[in-house]
């Protein structure tokens, strides 16, 4: 099983349209579809026995040159994206869903993307993004889980393209529509999230997430690396999370993971 699920994402990349993308909001095509969130495949060490996956795309519904006048400006800068999260227990049997051991999240967003938002500025790059997000595991009952955010991303970018990049990037959320079984999930989650991001396209890149929840010292860390196997189009990918909401299904319990695997996007 464990052999299939890197099978699997390898025979994927062969057939990825678009170039490997590092850094995906700082190279946004003018139209069609691209890389969204990192897309990957990672497996846990003993005594964990879990793996991950993450496939994410987005798609730009017109050409980013398609309307220069002020009222066709945010139709130029709108996207709508899906990613598809899977998480799994191999010591539990190839095949436990619909049971707890295996989870899978279905998150689509539409949103608005400016790149370069104060052209004229010197030093750092920043982009901005708005937009709307619904994330459930399609469950029902005690397994449900549901909520849709309102989300704001301001990025700032150091470095060009090509050479060393560094990323500070916020994100912060607006609840409108919570499930009855994780009404209480800013304790654990909170209302935003800090990302720190450092890598060249050619070599390394290491990225650390930082959120805090609204009850005692609830939150999380994560901490990811990555470098590119050549001439394959993919990385060697590397995760480590420690803390509560790495998944909905279990975002009330504290987390301590550690994964390696390929990913297609970072």
């Amino acid at each position: 099983m464990k052999f299939f699920f890197l099978t699997a994402l390898v025979s994927t990349s062969i057939f990825a349209a678009a170039e490997t993308n590092d850094f995906q909001k700082m190279e946004v095509p003018k139209q069609g579809i691209s890389f969204y969130r990192p897309n990957y495949g990672i497996i846990g060490a003993d005594p964990i026995n879990e793996a991950e996956i993450l496939f994410s795309y987005k798609f730009r519904f017109v050409d980013a040159d398609s309307y220069d006048t002020w009222w066709g400006r945010p139709v130029n800068t709108l996207f709508f994206a899906y990613s598809q999260w899977m998480f799994w227990d191999f010591e539990q049997g190839s095949s436990p869903y619909p049971n707890n051991y295996m989870d899978s999240y279905f998150i689509p967003e539409f949103f608005w993307l400016w790149n370069d938002f104060f052209p004229e500025s010197e030093g750092a790059r920043l982009d901005l993004q708005f937009g709307y997000q619904h994330e459930s595991n399609g469950r029902d009952e005690e397994f449900e889980r549901t909520w849709d955010r309102l989300n704001v991303e301001p990025t700032w970018i150091w470095g060009e393209t090509g050479d060393w990049q560094y990323v500070l990037g916020l994100k912060i959320w607006a609840p409108i529509h919570v499930g009855d079984q994780m009404n209480d999930i800013s304790e654990y989650y909170g209302f935003g999230e800090l990302k720190l991001k450092a890598g060249k396209h050619d070599g390394i890149s290491t990225e650390v997430m930082l959120r805090k929840g609204t009850k005692d010292w609830n939150g999380a860390v994560e901490v990811t690396a990555s470098y590119p196997i050549r001439p394959m189009n993919i990385f060697l990918y590397g995760q480590v999370f420690y803390g509560y909401g790495e998944n909905l299904l279990r975002y009330d319990r504290e987390t301590f993971a550690y994964r390696l695997g390929l990913a297609i996007s970072r």
